[in-house]
């Protein structure tokens, strides 16, 4: 496959339709132009209108003049016939749908206009729409303007392909050099926040060739992408290509049908229901497959032509990415994407029916042809008996038919020898191990389908071992116990070998057989010696059985008395990894060795390094038949981990509600709090941490409610905090205290402090009684619907006076807003200040000198200030900005009359360096010079 340079053009975004180069599209808008078409078409607009369309139906014609083909003229004629049906309006053809062609209609011609001369969609397809368009708007008026607004959305999805190929192709491109990056440089220091320099560095290097636009990066480190850039260029080749993007865009189509499919995968489908599926394809699927990967056809998604062995149910959804690829390399060909080169046949052969051809869309991927003497065509995937007996056969191909191929007696036909072929050139190709071949789903059920199948590939496999030298076969015989072929891998293990050997990982042939559950060979492999060999995490082969659940293994080296109480260098025994892998039966079964072995027992409570014990690996998971049969067994349930957490903890965390009722019944501690650095929190606020209501309402009545955490914050401060609503609500119901206690925080307070209007009702409905330090909170945060239900709840007018803290909290942070709230509240008489025996101060120095302007502004327009006003030391507002370098302060106070200080506040502004308010003071004293008129001298 080739792509072509149209491919590497981007594709252009859709534009305004416009078409009209001298005046703005028209559209009939009934909105607009009134609910009378005949009117509508006496008028300016209308007029303008027909030219229009006349205009559009000429453009479109041209196009078909300057691209002629076989049937052009005859479509060149049906759009004058189109024409000229629109230009008698509403009294013509199209009367009883002429509101709709002025309207959807018309903006479907403009549309079709600006599509006309988009060269990201191919000429045939423009042309193909067009000529289609002609003879469909020959048909009643209703059909007309449908096929009209088709012919656009055609247009648009011919598009729809390129730019989803275009992603596509930027995406592997984006991958491929991101494996390779994390290949070559994924163990250097700080890597992860590295990898989009390199990333970029490669991508960069291989833009031209891809046809990518680089990355502007100037971390990119220059010298390490010039070290690897050729080897990179190599690897994403063999990645990123034009056969790779067809299948990697098939796969993707693929699991999209699957997905909506997937209750009637691999099974034989009626008539009736292909029918049924087929509609429900064209209705709800077929549209959004179409604007990314072209037209996939409904035949290809539910097949009649692969055999389903039930006469009765010959339909199938289709499994494999095959036909797919066919169709979206089709799609991509008609538009100009891929060359229009032919698919390879490489075998034909006649048939009752007429002939069958094998073709090849990529070197992996192939499919059949089968074509009758009356010449229709059918596709399906390739099988084992489409395989020509005297010929040669790729791997692939042979495969690709093994895959697709599920009918025994078929599967038998097959040579084995070409199968074992297959195999080992597989593995010479650098793909797969044979071991791993081997069991391929495909090689499974080909191996299933006889015994004498089976047995001549697993002796072959022993054969292959057997010509390695003795040191290399324990390697041979782990690859075939990590493929799952435990079979193989008994017969393999016959030869002989050294049994010293360990894997790159420490584990030895037994640790390779315990974790895949060969029994037969464990008990073969089995001696007191490599009983206690561990690996690199330290785990024994009895500690890797209990880590992949094999509860017979566990239970066969307990009998040949594996030590049970040892653990790995993590801490984790064996009965802790069973727990964490959920295998209740390997639980039981060492539970009861424990319980015959007074050494083994304290293995219930041994915790790992982190210090959770098997109970709260149990709990958290909510094993709750583990958590039973531990507890019965002398589990404490009270045991803590490193961090505080007990088990009780663990299922309130993560919602295990049997776990958790199994737990308080057998007396664990709800009231239990994690360590200093975890928060101490207790269980019920882990469960309302996490939204877990049921659990909360289990743990409430067996909890104290007022219990604070290490920040002081019992529950329901907790709730507020964390603006949870209904967590709170729930906590209010259960009986929380709303006024906080002595040694936990108010959460009214809270409330306040986080400006939280919905919470503070709430907690005043529910008993709160706010008082001074609260209001304060609110006030001075400028949370004014908050302060508002808290003055309401606490009408004391002294609360709202000037001269209290709330108002000058408010006034000091700038929060106009608030401080309008307080003033509103005051009585007439407050509304002046002047200094008291506690309040020295003026509002607007305070205002002033944090740099609130319109605070400022605010305190002097009603008058509850004067701009002259001092602080306790005598300073005005003038002086207190000047210092702060308040500009915007300074020059309001000056437009107010500020006078006095004046030149205090140049000298201050001098001193703290603030030259923009030295600059405007010495302006404004110039200024006021300038203006003032001068005393007459008097004599001496």
């Amino acid at each position: 496959m080739q792509v072509t340079p149209l491919f590497h053009r981007p594709p252009r975004a859709d534009t305004a339709a416009e078409p009209y180069p001298a005046q703005k599209a028209v559209r009939y808008d009934p909105r607009q132009d009134g609910t009378s078409v005949r009117a509508f078409e006496k008028s300016e607009r209308g007029k303008q209108l027909m030219t229009q369309y006349r205009a559009g139906i000429g453009k479109l014609k041209a196009f078909l003049h300057e691209h002629p083909s076989a049937t052009s003229q005859q479509s060149a004629d049906a759009l004058d016939v189109f024409r000229s049906r629109v230009e008698a309006g509403i009294d013509g053809h199209f009367s009883t749908q002429i509101a709709r062609l002025y309207g959807e209609g018309k903006a479907s011609l403009d549309a079709l206009c600006v599509a006309m001369a988009d060269e990201a969609i191919p000429l045939s397809t423009r042309m193909e729409i067009i000529e289609n368009l002609a003879e469909g708007l020959l048909v009643c008026s209703e059909g007309t303007t449908s096929n009209l607004i088709m012919a656009v959305q055609d247009m648009n999805l011919a598009k729809g392909l390129h730019s989803h190929a275009r992603k596509t192709w930027e995406n592997m491109l984006d991958q491929a050099v991101r494996d390779f990056s994390q290949s070559k440089h994924g163990r250097v220091e700080h890597y992860a926040g590295n990898e989009i320099h390199y990333v970029n560095g490669y991508r960069n290097f291989l833009a031209d060739e891809f046809k990518v636009a680089e990355r502007s990066d100037s971390f990119v480190d220059q010298q390490a992408v010039s070290n690897h850039a050729e080897e990179a260029a190599g690897f994403v080749r063999a990645r990123v290509n034009p056969e790779q993007l067809v299948s990697h865009l098939a796969e993707t189509c693929l699991s999209e049908i699957h997905e909506h499919f997937r209750e009637h995968l691999g099974r034989p489908l009626t008539l009736e229901t292909a029918f049924k599926l087929r509609t429900e394809y064209e209705n709800n699927v077929e549209a959004g497959l179409q604007s990314r990967f072209g037209p996939i056809p409904g035949m290809v998604v539910i097949s009649e032509h692969e055999p389903t062995g039930d006469e009765d149910a010959p339909y199938s959804i289709v499994m494999n990415p095959a036909l797919l690829m066919r169709s979206i390399a089709k799609n991509m060909k008609t538009q100009g994407l891929l060359e229009k080169e032919k698919f390879a046949a490489i075998d034909t052969a006649s048939t009752e029916e007429g002939n069958r051809k094998i073709k090849q869309i990529t070197d992996g991927a192939f499919y059949v042809k089968e074509t009758t003497t009356e010449g229709e065509a059918g596709y399906r995937d390739v099988r084992v008996s489409d395989l020509p007996a005297d010929g040669e056969w790729s791997s692939a191909l042979l495969m690709n038919a093994l895959t697709v191929t599920k009918d025994p007696e078929e599967l038998r036909s097959l040579d084995p020898e070409r199968v074992w072929a297959l195999i080992r050139s597989s593995a010479e190709q650098g793909g797969a191990s044979w071991q791993a071949t081997l069991m391929h789903p495909a090689l499974q059920r080909y191996r299933a389908a006889s015994p004498a199948i089976e047995s001549f590939l697993v002796n072959k496999a022993v054969e292959e071992v057997d010509n390695l030298p003795e040191a290399e076969r324990p390697a041979a015989v782990a690859k075939s116990l990590m493929a799952g072929d435990t079979a193989t891998a008994s017969w393999l293990a016959t030869l002989p070998m050294p049994s010293s050997w360990v894997d790159a990982n420490k584990n030895t042939l037994l640790h390779h057989a315990v974790a895949a559950g060969a029994d037969s060979l464990v008990s073969m492999l089995m001696t007191p010696a490599l009983l206690e060999t561990t690996n690199a995490r330290g785990d024994t082969p009895l500690l890797h059985a209990a880590r992949y659940g094999r509860t017979t293994t566990v239970h066969q080296l307990l009998q040949a008395k594996a030590d049970i109480g040892k653990s790995n260098q993590k801490g984790e025994t064996a009965l802790y990894l069973a727990v964490q892998a959920g295998d209740a039966a390997s639980v039981g079964v060492l539970v009861q060795a424990s319980l015959q072995n007074a050494k083994a027992r304290s293995m219930l409570n041994a915790a790992s390094r982190t210090g959770r014990t098997p109970l709260m690996v149990a709990a958290a998971s909510g094993q709750t038949a583990i958590v039973k049969m531990l507890h019965s067994a002398g589990a404490n349930v009270n045991a803590y981990s490193s961090d505080g957490t007990t088990a009780l903890h663990e299922a309130a965390r993560h919602g295990r509600m049997d776990c958790a009722r199994m737990l308080l019944d057998a007396r664990a501690d709800p009231k239990a709090f994690t360590g200093i650095l975890h928060g101490g929190v207790t269980p019920l606020m882990e469960a309302l941490d996490r939204g877990h209501y049921e659990m909360a309402a289990l743990l409430a009545p067996k909890s104290n409610l007022s219990q604070p955490d290490w920040d002081m914050n019992g529950a329901l401060a907790r709730a507020v905090n964390q603006k949870n609503m209904r967590a709170a609500e729930f906590l209010i119901g259960a009986g929380a205290r709303v006024k906080g206690s002595l040694i936990g925080a108010n959460p009214l307070r809270n409330a306040a402090i986080t400006g939280q209007p919905e919470m503070v009702d709430l907690l005043l409905k529910s008993g709160g009684k706010p008082d001074e330090g609260d209001i304060i909170a609110a006030a001075g945060r400028g949370h004014t619907a908050a302060l508002e239900l808290l003055l309401d709840a606490n009408p004391r007018e002294y609360l709202v006076s000037i001269h209290r803290k709330p108002f000058q909290e408010a006034v000091s942070n700038g929060h106009v807003e608030t401080v309008d709230a307080l003033l509103r509240r005051n009585a007439p008489k407050d509304l002046r200040w002047k200094p008291t025996e506690d309040d020295h101060t003026s509002p607007v120095v305070y205002a002033a000198a944090n740099g609130h302007a319109d605070m400022v502004e605010l305190l002097l327009r009603r008058k509850i200030c004067g701009v002259e006003d001092r602080a306790f030391n005598g300073d005005t507002a003038l002086v207190m900005a000047a210092a702060k370098g308040h500009t915007a302060v300074v020059k309001l106070l000056l437009q107010a009359g500020a006078r006095e200080g004046l030149e205090q506040a140049r000298r201050i502004a001098r001193s703290e360096g603030h030259p923009e308010v030295l600059e405007l003071l010495a302006a404004f004293q110039k200024t006021e010079g300038a203006t003032r008129p001068r005393e007459p001298r008097t004599g001496s």
